[in-house]
């Protein structure tokens, strides 16, 4: 489940961004939690409501806009949900795995592209998803995206703790759609691993599955970004909270080198 808020911080411009996919959570549950709360927001959350209940939504947020992919069968959808009056938000396009949306920010005066993520367990169609977001970053290098979401898939061995093994084929081709789009991850001020099986002692296993991305153009933008992962709740992931801000508000994210990126077939052509 993600969480899109904006605030005021020191008189500087900035946007916080909560994501939160947890394979059980409702969002009725989690958006009465958060009623008290005063920021305004946008929720992105995966839910467990089909297609045709869209009305359920309609129903108990009347003041809220709503875009919904439908869970189908085991498979949790995607929703949106978020205020007019603080942000325009438009579907350009939708799929069972993903969401892409125009975000207008009233406030920041800004307009960027975020994609909602929710990956398949299916490692041919992971592959295909990555193929086809690969598609949107080739084609659109002028506008500022943030991917971020489940990706069901670690991008690099220490990404896992506890367990056996990992799916490494999934792990290169989550890797090489990342080099060739351009992306940058944004690094974990807090903590390593996003979800965990809730298992004490040998039996527990924590993978960093949750994660968001920014276009490389960002870098050349006025916003700087930083993402920390929150206290968990009662599920099984935990949330992240995204902060954009204007460049002086905070540090500047280094560039990383991943070691996996040589693994890569096209990397030498790339740097050339």
């Amino acid at each position: 489940m993600g969480l899109l808020a904006q605030t005021r911080t020191q008189d500087k411009r900035s946007l916080e961004m909560t994501l939160t996919l947890q394979s059980k959570a409702r969002v009725g549950e989690k958006k009465r939690r958060g009623a008290k709360s005063n920021k305004e927001k946008l929720e992105i959350a995966e839910t467990k409501i089909k297609e045709e209940d869209v009305n359920v939504f309609s129903r108990k947020f009347p003041a809220w806009k709503c875009i919904l992919v439908g869970a189908q069968g085991a498979s949790g959808g995607l929703v949106a949900l978020w205020k007019d009056s603080i942000m325009d938000v438009v579907v350009i396009r939708s799929t069972r795995w993903w969401q892409w949306l125009k975000i207008q920010s009233f406030q920041l005066q800004t307009i960027f592209f975020l994609i909602n993520i929710y990956g398949p367990n299916n490692s041919n169609l992971k592959l295909q998803m990555w193929e086809e977001l690969a598609d949107i970053m080739r084609n659109d290098r002028e506008n500022l995206f943030i991917l971020g979401g489940d990706f069901n898939v670690i991008i690099r061995p220490s990404n896992k703790m506890g367990g056996v093994g990992w799916n490494k084929q999934s792990q290169r081709d989550l890797s090489s759609f990342v080099m060739n789009s351009g992306l940058i991850e944004i690094p974990f001020r807090t903590g390593d691993f996003t979800w965990t099986n809730r298992r004490s002692g040998f039996m527990n296993i924590a993978e960093r599955l949750d994660r968001f991305f920014i276009a490389s153009d960002w870098s050349e933008s006025n916003w700087n970004s930083l993402a920390e992962i929150l206290p968990i709740s009662s599920f099984d992931h935990y949330p992240i909270c995204l902060k954009i801000q204007e460049e002086s508000a905070l540090e500047r994210c280094l560039f990383k080198f991943e070691a996996i990126w040589l693994w890569d077939n096209n990397i030498k052509k790339l740097i050339e």
